[in-house]
Formats: structure tokens, C-alpha cells, sequence
């Protein structure tokens, strides 16, 4: 495996505004990248990073660099075939390029009964047990992990991947791929139906606690909102204000959410309120700024 001194060009794909393709410069990993996204910026404003407005799969179609380091944050739960890229992808690594992949963690979703980061852009879910098996299917192996019970989506898992040494799957690995061919080990420790049925039901008593005690304001105005309002059938845009204490967002509003952004500081609350926490994401860091508001009835997800 490379040292961060022997990394030469890297990929980022999913590479998005190209933050982190010039985090990673900065604190020197690579002596250059390369960052695709349909909707990155076109002039990355750096000698050392080029950015490619292109679908992952084109650009790794085109003739060009191998690279030792391969990154994608939470981009392939978006990929329809990721097996299909990672096959793409092998063409343009070395036996000691390292792969690293960040997605939401479907171990994490469930055990937090995470319903709501489910949603309609995401066409596959991963936890370990899956992620070993399409190991096994492109002739690599994982060479570390770490879970984050706090990254977004109800917690993400990150990997590592680089092509494996060994002729041939593994034992353990054709164990694992088989095991998860015939039934997912999740679903013989808690069943998905179950799952399901649970998250309905603190749906329905936050609908119901919503309307129930008005007034009652929204906290938090996250990306996942939309999908928060989703699953409570609309009940998030009568509540007609979300506050947040980012100063940039406020006056603004969703595209398709009929809710204003307010800031609490410049927001008038009256005697009595209460508070529905709707950045999920940030359940208890917003559970503790709603005591500091003085909200009289706190209304959200459980906090595991």
C-alpha cells in the first residue's frame, strides 16, 4: 500500500463542488487529482487539480493515468451497477492502488430505525457483509473499515479495497458471498418488515403530536428535509417556519416545500411553542439548542 509520499494521481469521483479534492491537496495527499462530477466546477482555480465535467463511467472509458488512490463519498449508492464501474475502474489502478469508498451504513439505518434516509436517489444500500461480497466478485479484498454512527444518512461506513494477493476467493469470502446470495444476515437478526412497521409508527405519533400542540415550528433546515416531509405526508409544510442558525439561509425557502427558513435570533417567537427537530441528522446537537429556545414540548426521531 502507498504512503501518502507515494501517491502520485488520484480520482475523485462524485467529486461535487471539489471541497474535498482540495482538502486533499492541501494537506498533501497527491501530487495531483483529478476530480469528476456531470456538475463540477469547470476551472478548479489549481495547477495541481482538473476537474471533469463527465459521468464517472465515460471519463473512465477515455485513455488516461493510472491512479493510486481512488476516492467516492457517497456517491455509489447513486451508481445503478456499482459492480459494473469498480470493473471499469480496475483498468486504471495498480495491484497496490487503494480504493477507498464511503455510503450510508445499512446496518446503522436499521438499528437506528432510519426510515427516513431512505429515499428515491439512492439505488443501493451497503453494510460490510455487502461490500465483502462485491470484494469477492471483482478479485479484491478489503483491507479496512470504519464505522460512523453519526455520518449522515443514519450513519455511513467507510472502506478500503485494493486487488487481492491471493489466486482465487477465499474461504471465508465465498462463505460470506454465498451467505449473502441466499438470505442477508440482517434479515435473520431483526427482518425488514419489522423495520418498517416500527418507523411507520413514530411516523404517526409525530404527525399526531404535530398536530396536536400548536404552534409548532421546524429546526433545522437540512438537505433531507424533503424526504422527512415525505414520510410524514406532508405535515412538515404546516408547520409554515423552519428556524436554523445558519445566517445564510435565512429568507429562503425549498423548491419544493411550501416552509420558510428563519433565523431565531431575528424570529419572534410567542409565549408558548414547541419545536419539531427536522434536520434528522442532527438529533442531538438540535434536541439540545431546543431547550435553549425554550421550546415547552420537543417532537423527533428517537436519539440513539
Amino acid at each position: 500500500m502507498h504512503t501518502t509520499a507515494h501517491v502520485n494521481n488520484v480520482l475523485e469521483f462524485g467529486a461535487n463542488d471539489l471541497g474535498f479534492s482540495i482538502r486533499m491537496l492541501s494537506m498533501g495527499i497527491g501530487k495531483f487529482v483529478h476530480a469528476v462530477d456531470p456538475l463540477a466546477p469547470e476551472n478548479s482555480g489549481h495547477d495541481r487539480l482538473a476537474s471533469h465535467q463527465l459521468m464517472i463511467t465515460d471519463y473512465l472509458s477515455e485513455i488516461g493515468p493510472k491512479f493510486d488512490l481512488v476516492i467516492a463519498r457517497h456517491t455509489m449508492e447513486h451508481i445503478s451497477n456499482p459492480l459494473d464501474l469498480l470493473r471499469l475502474l480496475q483498468a486504471r489502478i495498480t495491484n497496490d492502488s487503494v480504493i477507498i469508498m464511503e455510503f450510508p451504513n445499512l446496518a446503522s439505518i436499521v438499528k437506528g430505525f432510519r426510515g427516513d434516509a431512505f429515499f428515491h436517489q439512492h439505488y443501493h444500500y451497503f453494510d460490510l457483509s455487502s461490500v465483502m461480497t462485491l470484494a469477492a466478485e471483482l478479485g479484491m479484498e478489503l483491507i479496512g473499515h470504519r464505522l460512523n454512527h453519526r455520518g449522515s444518512n443514519g450513519g455511513s461506513i467507510m472502506v478500503a479495497l485494493k486487488r487481492s494477493k491471493v489466486m482465487g476467493l477465499r474461504p471465508e469470502r465465498i462463505a460470506t458471498a454465498t451467505a449473502f446470495g441466499t438470505r442477508h444476515p440482517m434479515d435473520r437478526a431483526m427482518g425488514f418488515v419489522k423495520f418498517q412497521s416500527i418507523f411507520r409508527q413514530q411516523m404517526s405519533v409525530i404527525a399526531g403530536a404535530i398536530s396536536l400542540n400548536s404552534p409548532v415550528f421546524g429546526l433545522g433546515a437540512g438537505l433531507m428535509l424533503p424526504v422527512l416531509d415525505y414520510h410524514l405526508g406532508g405535515a412538515v409544510q404546516e408547520l409554515g417556519t423552519v428556524l436554523d442558525d445558519d445566517p445564510a439561509k435565512h429568507g429562503t425557502s425549498y423548491s419544493n416545500l411550501r416552509v420558510q427558513i428563519r433565523s431565531p435570533a431575528s424570529f419572534r417567537f410567542p409565549e408558548v411553542f414547541n419545536l419539531l427537530i427536522t434536520s434528522t441528522e442532527n438529533l442531538r446537537v438540535l434536541s439540545k439548542r431546543s431547550d435553549e429556545l425554550g421550546a415547552s414540548k420537543i417532537i423527533s426521531l428517537s436519539i440513539t
